[in-house]
C-alpha cells in the first residue's frame, strides 16, 4: 500500500503523541519481522536496501532492529551510513545507560571503527589525510642488492 507524502503528513499531524508513539512502535515491530535474520548474507541485501529508509525513520537507535541495519550497512560496505546510524546508537545508549556502561563503550568503539572506515578525519586538510593513508616506509637507506660485500678472509694453509 502506498500513500502520498502530503496525505501522510496530514494524518501524522492529526495523531496525538501517544498515537504517534504507538504507530512508530508498531512500524518498528513490522520492520523487525520483515528484515531477514542474517544481514551479512548477500541474498538478503535487496530486502535490506528496500527497507533501509523505513528503518531509519521509525526504528529506535538502540534497538535490535537498528543493530541489524547497521550490520547490513557494514557488510555491504556502506560505512558512511553505518557511521551515521552508529552515531545515533551511541548517543542513545550514552543517554540511557551512561557513558561508562559496557554497551555504551562497545558502541563508542564501533563508532570509531566505522568513522575510520568511512574516511573519518574530514576536519584535517586533504594532504594530511593523503599522507596518513600512504603506507609507511623506512626512513633510512636500504643497501643495494648489488652492493659490494666484504670478502671473507681465506683460510690459512
Amino acid at each position: 500500500m502506498s500513500i502520498h507524502r502530503l496525505t501522510q503528513a496530514v494524518i501524522w499531524h492529526q495523531l496525538t503523541t501517544t498515537q504517534r508513539d504507538q504507530t512508530r512502535t508498531y512500524a518498528a515491530d513490522l520492520l523487525d519481522w520483515a528484515l531477514p535474520a542474517d544481514p551479512r548474507a548477500r541474498a538478503n541485501w535487496p530486502r535490506y536496501l528496500r527497507l533501509l529508509p523505513h528503518a531509519r525513520a521509525v526504528t529506535p537507535p538502540g534497538s535490535h532492529t537498528m543493530h541489524k541495519v547497521i550490520d547490513f550497512a557494514d557488510a555491504s560496505g556502506d560505512y558512511a551510513t553505518a557511521k551515521t546510524l552508529q552515531q545515533a546508537r551511541y548517543t542513545a545508549q550514552a543517554e540511557a545507560l551512561g557513558p561508562e556502561h559496557r554497551e555504551t563503550l562497545i558502541a563508542r568503539a564501533n563508532l570509531a571503527s566505522w568513522t575510520g572506515r568511512a574516511g573519518g578525519g574530514g576536519d584535517r586538510p586533504r594532504h594530511v589525510r593523503r599522507a596518513a593513508a600512504r603506507p609507511r616506509t623506512r626512513s633510512w637507506p636500504r643497501p643495494s642488492r648489488h652492493a659490494e660485500r666484504p670478502r671473507r678472509p681465506r683460510p690459512l694453509e
